[in-house]
């Protein structure tokens, strides 16, 4: 749990009579002024609570908190003023949404039970958090199960660009990083409703007729409309629907995050989207970094640097046969699973799921399916920058 506390005052003799009174009760950071406070919550971030003074010079108290929410938006804010600055406390808690004010010179026990408190406050803002995040994944593991039964390389696609969004998430150190994941992992569900054949076109890179395309560009919004009807993901509807056309950032992600988090979104998912089909056709890492690179009209400098330190290698098995007992998840299917009486169970080219595991156990109960069963496994393996390529 973070319970980690920072103090931001421009007087050293301030910080120090905080530090005396309440290091030993709490995990406490102190900064001298705004502009070491902000590279404090960059640098050791993020904190459960941070504390400011109101009156600072280059930048007030209300500005630094503001900014501290931008950069941390789970942060408790708490303001600390003098008796003359009541009213403008006041309004920065009515206002920008402070946790509370205390005015200086304050008894250590009020401070003691304030802090306590905000705590206390940061603990229940993660628990919502972390109870919606598992909630919605869960619910959203759902819908992209139905797809890797009806569209497998659709399936397999939302799941790399998963990986790599989550590791461009990771080195931006975007807020909020938990709704990107999940844009990633629901950007295909509208190729539900596209044919199979339709999609081998996409990823083998054979040009589309017309009708084609224009059936292809509308998976994002098919997507969109079905993610809209869950409470609390409407921006990952945003960044879902606008995947496909999405213009480049116009300034750093960090600030777009707050500012935008829909269009960064979008751009995240354009440019994994991209990456991940240079790779699967064939490119390595870097000569798709470089083809990325050559168009910056399309995705985003920045945002194409973080890929930088993600080596991508392409493990693939030769086709082998197994038994129905020894299928296992991530497994492709290189032929039909066909019951004895002749009965298609799922077709070829399906990647084996949880869900196609129990489907075909419980069939295996009631009939005879055909053995062995032909597969491969296909992996792409993110490796962290200081992991080197086997």
């Amino acid at each position: 749990m973070n319970n980690r506390i920072l103090c931001v005052d421009d007087e050293q003799g301030v910080l120090d009579g905080i530090r005396r009174t309440l290091r030993k009760k709490f995990d406490l950071t102190t900064a001298l002024g705004p502009m070491e406070g902000l590279a404090a919550i960059q640098s050791e971030g993020p904190f459960a609570v941070v504390i400011s003074d109101l009156r600072m010079p280059h930048m007030d108290g209300i500005q630094f908190l503001a900014r501290t929410q931008e950069l941390s938006p789970d942060t408790v804010r708490v303001m600390l003023t003098g008796h003359a600055d009541t009213n403008a406390a006041v309004a920065a808690v009515n206002e920008g949404g402070l946790f509370r004010f205390l005015t200086k010179p304050c008894p250590a026990e009020l401070f003691e039970k304030t802090l306590t408190a905000a705590l206390e406050h940061h603990r229940l803002i993660r628990a919502e958090r972390d109870l919606l995040e598992q909630t919605l994944r869960g619910t959203l593991q759902v819908l992209t199960e139905t797809l890797s039964l009806t569209n497998p390389a659709a399936f397999s696609q939302a799941a790399r660009i998963q990986t790599i969004v989550e590791h461009m998430v990771e080195r931006l150190a975007l807020p909020d990083g938990w709704q990107y994941g999940v844009a990633a992992m629901v950007s295909q569900i509208g190729c539900v409703t596209l044919p199979n054949e339709l999609m081998d076109k996409v990823y083998a890179g054979v040009d589309l007729s017309r009708d084609e395309r224009e059936a292809y560009e509308s998976h994002p919004k098919t997507a969109a409309r079905l993610i809209a009807k869950v409470p609390r993901l409407e921006k990952v509807a945003e960044m879902v629907e606008h995947q496909l056309n999405v213009r480049p950032l116009t300034r750093p992600a960090l600030e777009t995050a707050s500012a935008d988090p829909a269009r960064l979104g979008a751009q995240l998912l354009r440019v994994a989207a991209a990456f991940d089909s240079q790779v699967h056709r064939g490119a390595d890492a870097q000569e798709a970094l470089t083809n990325l690179k050559a168009a910056p009209r399309e995705y985003s400098p920045e945002l194409i640097t973080t890929l930088e330190g993600l080596r991508v290698k392409q493990q693939v098995s030769p086709t082998r046969s197994v038994r129905l007992a020894d299928l296992a998840e991530g497994m492709i299917l290189e032929q039909d699973v066909r019951a004895g009486t002749g009965l298609l169970l799922i077709a070829r080219g399906h990647e084996v799921t949880l869900t196609v595991l129990g489907k075909l156990r419980r069939y295996g109960k009631s009939m005879k399916i055909v053995e062995p069963i032909k597969v491969r496994v296909n992996e792409m393996v993110p490796e962290r920058p200081e992991q080197k390529a086997s």
